[in-house]
């Protein structure tokens, strides 16, 4: 910045399983909610995708849950949305201002609030926000008089036009979903481990290998940087592993013995920059010789090339 200050530039997508993790992806977005979905197309082309997919409330809107069950009706999806706390909370159930809050008739349609003001069904409305994603949503309008044909006041705005309510039925209808599914045990149990394996990856990375801020320029360079850092944490992860069993140590040390023995005249370090081809071929031959029975064997690397 022209002002000598820095600001984010890349938003890094990661998904783990175990801590380990099995693909990631560079977005220039501010937020996480346009994210996810070339996030899940890109695993799923990689087949590294999982059945179950967990995410926090920054990634829950009503495009990416209709994404999901379109296009995955076989996945579950755990992804909590932005008010899902508070509306469990007793100041937000007592809110008459909340339509959720209003009793509904189903069988003719209408809403009646907290003061008793009828709000009859007036017509189907869509709206496109600037991404092109369509809403559709149902409006309805308060009755104007009562059985005397007196008009009623707290059915009118400050400014004496009739009150009116969009209510979006595809939206309320994936939010109880969510509610019904973080609910049970065993799924809560799930979305509770999402703090476990994600978030310490984050924390390992800035403070363990120091990294805060790339070192090159432009979204290819950068992707590859980012890869370098990925398997520096998977491999990192896998030593801590192979520590604890005296069979794995000696798989591995027989591994790296193999590749190093092989590329031993290879110069890893060019005068520019590093060769990353060599890296993946070392970080793949680590993965592939199969520590035990994982499923992430060739994911961390499919970005680079």
């Amino acid at each position: 910045m022209q002002n000598g200050k820095l600001k984010p530039a890349y938003n890094l997508q990661i998904a783990t399983s175990g801590q380990f993790i099995t693909g990631y992806q560079l977005f220039q977005n501010p937020t996480d909610t346009r994210t996810l979905q070339p996030f899940i197309k890109h695993l799923q082309q990689h087949r590294t995708l999982g059945t179950t997919i967990v995410a926090d409330a920054g990634y829950g809107s009503e495009s990416n849950y209709r994404f999901i069950e379109d296009s995955l009706p076989e996945h579950t999806a755990l992804i909590p949305y932005g008010t899902m706390i508070k509306e469990s909370s007793r100041k937000w159930k007592s809110d008459d201002r909340k339509v959720m809050n209003w009793d509904y008739y189903e069988a003719d349609d209408y809403y009646v609030d907290s003061k008793g003001v009828r709000f009859n069904f007036k017509a189907y409305r869509k709206r496109t926000d600037k991404y092109g994603f369509i809403r559709d949503f149902k409006e309805y309008v308060a009755e104007k008089l009562d059985e005397n044909q007196n008009v009623i006041s707290e059915a009118l705005t400050p400014k004496g036009n009739l009150r009116r309510i969009q209510v979006d039925n595809a939206w309320e209808y994936f939010k109880a979903k969510q509610r019904d599914l973080l609910s049970t045990s065993q799924t809560a149990a799930i979305y509770a481990q999402r703090k476990i394996d994600v978030e310490p990856i984050f924390g390992k990375m800035k403070a363990s290998l120091r990294f805060h801020r790339f070192s090159v320029r432009g979204l290819d360079r950068v992707r590859k940087e980012a890869g370098i850092v990925i398997m520096a944490l998977n491999i990192r992860k896998l030593v801590t592993m192979v520590t604890t069993s005296p069979t794995l140590k000696l798989c591995m040390e027989s591994i790296l013995s193999e590749i190093f023995s092989a590329f031993k005249d290879f110069r890893i370090w060019s005068k520019d920059c590093i060769n990353y081809q060599f890296l993946c071929i070392i970080n793949f031959s680590i993965l592939l010789k199969g520590y035990a029975d994982v499923s992430w064997t060739s994911i961390t690397f499919f970005c680079i090339d």
